[in-house]
């Protein structure tokens, strides 16, 4: 069972995105804003 939910763990962050990504995607939310979507761009 244990080995199966490594696996699953590892697919699910292959499948939704790289860590970092998501970990950006998390900081949104909890910091309530945006990121810029282009180089440059202010918020």
């Amino acid at each position: 069972p244990i080995e199966r939910m490594f696996r699953d763990a590892r697919a699910f962050t292959l499948a939704g995105g790289s860590a970092e990504i998501q970990r950006l995607g998390i900081a949104t939310k909890i910091l309530g804003r945006s990121l810029p979507q282009h180089a440059g761009e202010q918020r």
